[in-house]
């Protein structure tokens, strides 16, 4: 979905200047492969077509690449878009998945690096390791067995 225009004054009403792009434009582009709605007729309107800004594939919607590549006039319509968004619930959440990103990037790292410095010390200490489970197991059929002894008696 490419918004083709942000200069309205509410967030809501931005959404209908909005059509289906086969790809995302970038300045330069001649014509877009995109089906037209009631709002818009006609994509390859000569006014559209003159107002494209860069922009990237988010989740199938055509976000500008840079808010200062965007012409002047559609700055804040797409700052009150933007917040409008971030203030819903959606966004919220979206935003908060965003901002610990890289906390979940480190965290899936870290697991890694664990999960190999675990199986190192599994390789370097399995006879002791595997010992010990030996005399864990053997006092505690020892214990059974006397617990069984003394509850019998």
């Amino acid at each position: 979905m490419y918004i083709t225009d942000f200069g309205f004054a509410s967030p809501s009403e931005v959404f209908s200047s909005a059509i289906c792009v086969k790809k995302c434009p970038q300045i330069g582009v001649k014509a877009l492969e995109c089906k037209p709605t009631k709002e818009v007729a006609n994509c390859n309107d000569p006014k559209i077509l003159s107002a494209i800004y860069n922009t990237k594939n988010v989740l199938d919607y055509c976000f500008p690449a840079s808010v200062d590549d965007l012409p002047k006039s559609f700055q804040n319509g797409w700052k009150a878009a933007l917040k409008a968004f971030t203030s819903s619930s959606v966004g919220k959440n979206f935003n908060d998945m965003y901002l610990s990103s890289r906390a979940m990037y480190s965290s899936i790292g870290m697991g890694v690096v664990y999960s190999f410095v675990f199986i190192y010390l599994m390789s370097f200490f399995a006879e002791f390791i595997s010992w010990i489970i030996i005399a864990f197991v053997q006092g505690g059929l020892w214990a059974a067995t006397i617990g069984c002894y003394l509850v019998r008696q």
